[in-house]
This record gives C-alpha cells, sequence and structure tokens, in this order.
C-alpha cells in the first residue's frame, strides 16, 4: 500500500533521487474531484490517483502520496516537496499566471482538454446562457478556488464580478455566498452528477478549454522526458482510456476478468 501523508511537511527530490530510493512522490489536492479525492471510505481516488499508481508501476518504485494546497502548488515543487503534482492540474493559457507557471515549472504533455463551465442552481440556469446574459445579472458574485490562475480567469471572462474564493465545492448545495461557481466541464459534469438541484452551463463564447497535465520542477529534464513518454504509451493502450471512462464519464470499470471456461474453472488447466 502506499504512504498517504496528510501534513504538508514532506520534501521532493529529483529524478535521480526517485531511481536511487525507489520512491515516487506525488503531489495531490483532495479537492480536486474527480481527479483526486477521498470517497466515503477515506480512500485517496480519483483518476490522476490511478495513474499515479501507473506511472509508479512503470519506474518499478514505490508510491508515496503528498498533499498541497493550490497556491502552494508553485512553491511545493520548487522547494523539492514532492516529484509531481497529479491532481487535476490545468493550464489556461489566456491567464498571465498561468503563463508564470509554466515559466517556472515543467508542464507534461497534456493528457486531457476541459471547457470551462459554471456550476449554477439549477432554476437559474437560463441567466447563464451567454456572456451578455451573465453581465446583465447585477451584483454577480462567482466562487473559484484561492489560486492565482483560477482567479485570474474569472477576472478576464466576467471582470464584474465578484470573486469569492472557496477551498473546494463539496458543499455546493448551498448558493448563500455566491451565484455561480466557475470549474472545467470535466470536474463540474462529474461532481454535477451527486448533487440534486444543480446544473452546468457553458456560456457562449466562454475562453479556451483548459489543457489538464502534470507538472514537475523546472530542473527535471529527465524526468520530464520520461513522463511524456510514458504517457505516449498510455494512448495507445486501453487503461487511460478505461480510467476516463470511469472517474471523468461516470462508466463503471471494465470487468477485465477471463470468460468462464471449462478449461479454466473446472480442469483447472490453466489459470
Amino acid at each position: 500500500m502506499p504512504q498517504i501523508d496528510r501534513s504538508q511537511g514532506a520534501r521532493e527530490t529529483t529524478f535521480e533521487r526517485i531511481q536511487r530510493t525507489g520512491t515516487l512522490r506525488v503531489g495531490y489536492n483532495s479537492a480536486a474531484f474527480p481527479f483526486s479525492y477521498f470517497n466515503e471510505r477515506d480512500e485517496l481516488v480519483g483518476f490522476d490517483i490511478a495513474m499515479a499508481y501507473e506511472l509508479a508501476r512503470s519506474l518499478d518504485v514505490k508510491l508515496w502520496f503528498i498533499p498541497f494546497a493550490w497556491g502552494d502548488l508553485r512553491a511545493g515543487l520548487g522547494a523539492g516537496r514532492f516529484d509531481i503534482a497529479m491532481s487535476g492540474v490545468y493550464l489556461a493559457s489566456d491567464v498571465n499566471n498561468t503563463s508564470l507557471r509554466i515559466r517556472t515549472l515543467d508542464p507534461s504533455e497534456p493528457y486531457y482538454r476541459s471547457n470551462i463551465v459554471l456550476m449554477v442552481p439549477s432554476q437559474n440556469a437560463e441567466k447563464f446562457r451567454s456572456r451578455t446574459d451573465i453581465g446583465a445579472i447585477r451584483n454577480l458574485r462567482v466562487a473559484t478556488f484561492s489560486s492565482p490562475e483560477m482567479k485570474g480567469v474569472v477576472r478576464n471572462l466576467l471582470p464584474l464580478a465578484k470573486i469569492v474564493s472557496v477551498n473546494n465545492y463539496y458543499d455546493l448545495q448551498r448558493f448563500e455566498d455566491f451565484d455561480a461557481a466557475l470549474w472545467t466541464e470535466a470536474q463540474a459534469v462529474a461532481l454535477v452528477r451527486t448533487r440534486k438541484g444543480i446544473t452546468t452551463v457553458r456560456p457562449a463564447d466562454f475562453g479556451t478549454p483548459f489543457l489538464f497535465t502534470y507538472l514537475m520542477p523546472g530542473n527535471s529534464p529527465e524526468f520530464l522526458r520520461y513522463v511524456n513518454y510514458w504517457l505516449k504509451l498510455e494512448e495507445t493502450g486501453k487503461f487511460a482510456q478505461q480510467m476516463i471512462d470511469h472517474w471523468i464519464q461516470g462508466q463503471p470499470l471494465p470487468d477485465n476478468k477471463p470468460r468462464w471456461s471449462v478449461i479454466r474453472d473446472v480442469l483447472h488447466w490453466v489459470k
């Protein structure tokens, strides 16, 4: 079983340390549903968590999960607290802060893309069909994570809106302190499946899609090349698509067990 460190005092090293110690340190944020979160059994799960297991298997090393706060992501990687961030991390090309993130860290090749949407009470969905409609809403309050990147997205798309910072969207039932919550479509749709009375809306002309990536320290070119090569290999296999179908699209996991047969299940000639 991997170690899950819920403190924020651990350190990370480079690709050489991974090889020397036989341990991969993966940074996670538990508010990145459905990419990384704790389920009802208090297990760390999600698409990126499944991919972290797969990456550790490809490296033939042990796995250690280390938490990070969104506002501390760049500093955590730069200080060597973990080797790679695999937790619904996205890049938005039209946000200056994200450009800074690209310059100071090494992002992998994108492995998923998703549009930007708003989560709103279902009865108010018609008010958010376009940016023109949204602009007519007086004293609009939009919730987003307390990170420079997400705040920059709101300022760019909805400059007149008041930004309300939140730690997570799990208690989204109560639209008391804000009127809408901005997130990526992949994450919002997955979360809304578990909430009644909430709808996702993608307004017309609502920005460019986000590109999901894995982030590494800026001084780890060997590890970056390895991760990009690994992602290319994953594109040709079934595992990554099965994980997308399950964690993001909400489909059941495939049953990969072999079909029942007399030779295997009765005579036991093969396993």
